[in-house]
């Protein structure tokens, strides 16, 4: 009786034996929903295009944010996390299990949010004889300086927004002036104009 040693196959041998029994998970297309993110929006990382396997394809995220590693690991970056310039990419890489795919990658830089501002007009029912007031009150997500548009060469500003230096700054105590006309608008949409 003869034993017959089995020969010995090469590393390298041995990785080209299990690439040809196993795809590699590659063509990975990814993007970043929304497009337009602002502020106040979640950053969601798509497969557009999913990786070509004949298995299973997982896939793992690393985001980053203006070229410096970021903490999160999913495909959803909350929007707590964002600020108004920054740059958020997120690399998806495929994975089958027994081979990693090459990564896919995109980018989304976060777009100014717009203010909001709400008004309240007194009194509601006006005569024609008497002056309508708007209380206003603004804010602004990205902690950005506001000013509020309507008459705004009558605005009579509180004892702080008076003494500021700053021109444009009031806020929900100062008041404004406004004709019948923007007071009619505001009743009807319930809010002003804001930059």
């Amino acid at each position: 009786m003869r034993l017959l040693r089995s020969p010995v196959v090469p590393c390298t041998l041995a990785l080209v034996a299990l690439s040809a029994c196993n795809d590699i998970p590659e063509g990975t297309v990814v993007g970043i929903e929304p497009g337009d993110a602002v502020t106040t929006d979640d950053l969601t990382a798509v497969i557009l295009t999913p990786a070509v396997d004949r298995h299973e394809v997982n896939y793992s995220y690393a985001w980053s944010v203006n070229g410096s590693p970021s903490d999160e690991t999913g495909d959803v970056v909350p929007a707590a996390l964002t600020a108004k310039g920054e740059t958020w990419t997120v690399v998806v890489t495929p994975d089958d299990g027994k081979i990693t795919g090459p990564s896919a990658e995109a980018s989304v830089t976060i777009l100014n949010s717009a203010p909001a501002a709400s008004v309240e007009v007194a009194p509601l029912a006006p005569t024609t004889s008497e002056d309508l007031v708007a209380t206003a009150d603004g804010s602004d997500v990205d902690g950005e300086s506001k000013r509020l548009l309507c008459c705004p060469e009558d605005i009579v500003k509180c004892k702080k927004c008076s003494s500021s230096s700053n021109s444009a700054q009031i806020c929900g105590d100062c008041r404004i002036p406004i004709c019948r006309r923007c007071w009619m608008h505001l009743r009807k949409v319930k809010y002003c104009t804001s930059f």
